[in-house]
């Protein structure tokens, strides 16, 4: 039997909706897959190995908090460099792609594991010690598991 869609009167609307959102998501995990598997060259700063754990961050230049955020983030960037891929989307420039990540608040930090599934979220700004503290935590459950 086939799914069909049909329109709101007859409830299957959301219904196909949200299969359609579960399906986009699935492919969108699987293109990020490989374009980091594949990924770029070494003026990209993609690493030679893949990373545990990946913090993205989706924030904008005119938001304060996100502005504070970017010194901590370099920092604990250039300390988990070679663990941690740290990646930044610009919600202004880029509102096709923030569509999918259902933000409430700026800045989100989005912590994806090994397989990009998506393991945590923060949303506003966060001190250095917490977010070091949950890449600890995430970097310890991902070695655990290889």
């Amino acid at each position: 039997m086939r799914f069909r869609p049909t329109t709101a009167e007859g409830g299957n609307g959301e219904k196909f909706a949200e299969v359609l959102s579960c399906m986009f998501v699935r492919w969108l995990r699987i293109v990020i897959a490989m374009l980091f598997t594949l990924g770029g060259g070494a003026g990209q700063g993609w690493a030679a190995e893949k990373p545990l754990v990946t913090l993205l961050t989706l924030g904008s230049p005119d938001c304060l908090s996100c502005r504070l955020m970017e010194p901590v983030l370099e920092r604990l960037q250039a300390e988990y460099h070679e663990r941690v891929r740290f990646s930044y989307i610009n919600v202004d420039q880029q509102r096709d792609q923030v569509r999918n990540y259902r933000l409430r608040r700026l800045p989100t930090l989005i912590f994806y594991d090994q397989r990009f599934y998506e393991v945590q979220r923060h949303e506003g700004s966060w001190d250095r010690e917490s977010i070091a503290r949950a890449l600890e935590k995430m970097l310890l459950l991902a070695e655990e598991a290889n």
